[in-house]
């Protein structure tokens, strides 16, 4: 049987790898990585065709196909407990890789890792050179049912727990709460009281990523961030918003992405918090305002 999902998970490789040849990658001096496999390569093609095993794809259809499973592992392996690989062309509009981000955060995966490929193996490898970097959330979720019991399953109702006949009824369990559990989350919500809260006594700032550069908004302006200055300042605030201008290619988010690499440590001290284009539009719809407000 292992033998059998085997061959049947390499044939479905051997079909998208010959989708996805000419795709160029950026360039990237780090070491091979290890990886757990099977995982789910998403390949994003100069054409800026999305390609997931062996299928041409709509971005829409990623958080179902999510939840369906790894082809020859059934539901065992989807999300989210398997990894997400983007493969991308350097040079496709990141606008394209932004809306493949949004959509699978949309999914339950809760602050999924992603790897950002920089070497494209012939079918799935537990080799790989890549930058492992967080996901971010959506204010829209997908899920799947929760597992139904049969009613033999049931719990059998606490005797001591009924109610005292003139006694008023014993209340009904709350719902689930649903709570800001960390800064970004509040962010990718549409409350401005919750926003406000989860900001207050923290130190902000907004970045841009534009082509080639990154630029810091400073009153009404913009100072372009180098090198030790990005140090500097991943050392001086408590939370960063990093925005997207709209001409970028995926190159520039790659590059981006090996400069924080470089000054990980220094991480640990700042949330850096990426603002989709989704829940730019959603916070510009009902009048949120951000300290990178447009």
């Amino acid at each position: 049987m292992k033998i059998k999902i085997l061959r049947f998970f390499l044939f479905a490789c051997a079909i998208c790898s010959g989708q996805t040849s000419g795709i160029e990658l950026p360039v990237y001096k780090g070491e091979y990585r290890s990886v757990s496999t099977p995982y789910y390569p998403i390949y994003i093609l100069k054409s800026e065709e999305i390609v997931l095993f062996n299928d041409t794809i709509a971005p829409e259809q990623l958080p179902k196909l999510l939840y369906k499973g790894i082809p020859g592992y059934g539901s065992y392996m989807m999300i989210p407990k398997a990894q997400v690989h983007l493969i991308v062309d350097k040079d496709v509009s990141y606008s394209i890789v932004d809306e493949v981000k949004t959509q699978i955060a949309s999914t339950a995966a809760s602050r999924l890792y992603f790897y950002y490929r920089a070497s494209n193996e012939n079918g799935i490898s537990s080799r790989i050179k890549a930058i492992r970097y967080p996901n971010y959330y959506s204010y829209f979720k997908l899920d799947v049912p929760a597992h139904m019991l049969l009613r033999s399953e049931l719990p059998k109702q606490d005797s001591s727990l009924k109610s005292i006949e003139g006694e008023p009824p014993i209340p009904p369990k709350p719902n689930h709460i649903n709570i800001a559990t960390s800064v970004e989350k509040a962010i990718y919500s549409k409350q401005q009281d919750v926003i406000d809260e989860a900001l207050a006594g923290k130190k902000c700032t907004c970045l841009t990523l534009e082509r080639d550069r990154i630029v810091q908004e400073i009153n009404d302006g913009f100072v372009e961030i180098r090198d030790e200055a990005l140090n500097d300042l991943m050392s001086e605030y408590d939370v960063v918003f990093l925005k997207f201008d709209q001409r970028i290619l995926y190159q520039d988010y790659f590059d981006y992405l090996i400069q924080l690499e470089a000054i990980q440590d220094l991480l640990k001290k700042v949330e850096i918090i990426e603002l989709s284009k989704e829940i730019r539009e959603i916070h510009k719809d009902v009048g949120i305002r951000l300290p990178c407000s447009d």
